[in-house]
């Protein structure tokens, strides 16, 4: 699910995105990973209000706000270290 607010006469915009992750086998449709959710492990983001001007608009909020998301997502399965 995602989502873009704009807060009325501003020109503020942040953006929100949650999903739900999870391993399933596909011949017995059995969820392997998270093992106790069923539902998928939640991951929610939501970036910081940026003001609208050259180059910040909705669609590349939503583009950052996914990027930032699917870097997370990557980090569930694979060892991370922040560069210095």
């Amino acid at each position: 699910d995602d989502q873009i607010e704009a807060p009325p006469a501003s020109d503020l915009i942040r953006g929100k995105m949650e999903a739900r992750v999870r391993i399933i086998d596909v011949k017995t449709g059995a969820t392997l990973w998270p093992a106790d959710a069923t539902t998928g492990y939640p991951l929610e983001l939501q970036s910081d209000w940026t003001s609208r001007g050259e180059g910040v608009n909705d669609s590349s909020v939503e583009e950052s706000v996914r990027n930032s998301l699917a870097e997370n997502i990557v980090r569930l399965f694979y060892k991370f270290t922040p560069e210095s």
